[in-house]
């Protein structure tokens, strides 16, 4: 699984992620999640979709420009 760093720096500090301080740089060593880890969608959330509106035969009458 490719995770951008600051997407692993959000999710451990939400606590969805365990690692240890690695050493005196700021690094981390995570712990591998569980076979049970469901991957949080990210980014906005989708917007409402437009309603369908039917295609009437009148609006193809005229063929190609």
């Amino acid at each position: 699984m490719k995770l951008h760093p600051g997407t692993v720096k959000r999710w451990r500090d939400a606590g969805l992620l365990t690692g240890r301080l690695a050493n005196d740089k700021g690094e981390y060593l995570y712990d591998m999640p569980g076979p049970d880890f469901v991957r949080p969608r990210t980014g906005r959330p989708p917007g409402p979709r437009p309603a369908s509106t039917p295609t009437t035969i009148a609006s193809t009458e005229r063929g190609a420009v």
